[in-house]
């Protein structure tokens, strides 16, 4: 009977290290496949002049956590009531809701941005590998 316990948790072992030498060697499994690459291009359409465009990489789940993490862009947002709302990104600071200028984002590839044809807040953007956003600084919409 002692031999067959040994010989059951022998061959669980032998099942465990399977499984975890496999999950080792196999290509992407070190916990990079949450790592999404992101463009972000941002305009000033006032200037008539682009001011950053560059490809993030980032394991954040939504592009307001993006937003966050990406510290050369300076973005700077305020809790309103449909969620956190972008007032300035870098240094170039929105007006009143009213009279603008404003932040304006788009995406031709989010599928949060294109399922409605245009980007929820910020918060509520999920974003995807190979996205693309564009930030517009403007007077006009």
């Amino acid at each position: 009977m002692k031999k067959k316990w040994m010989a059951a948790a022998v061959i669980l072992a032998a099942m465990v290290l399977c499984v975890l030498g496999f999950r080792f060697l196999l290509p992407g499994e070190e916990g990079n496949e949450d790592v999404k690459q992101v463009t972000i291009t941002v305009i000033n359409d006032i200037e008539g002049m682009e001011l950053f465009s560059d490809t993030v990489e980032t394991q954040a789940q939504t592009l307001g956590e993006l937003l966050d993490e990406t510290k050369e862009l300076k973005a700077v947002m305020e809790q309103s009531t449909y969620g956190r709302l972008l007032v300035s990104l870098l240094d170039l600071n929105q007006g009143e809701m009213t009279t603008g200028p404003w932040w304006l984002f788009e995406s031709d590839n989010n599928e949060s941005c294109t399922a409605s044809g245009f980007c929820p807040a910020v918060d509520q953007t999920v974003i995807a590998d190979q996205d693309r956003f564009v930030f517009r600084y403007t007077d006009s919409y």
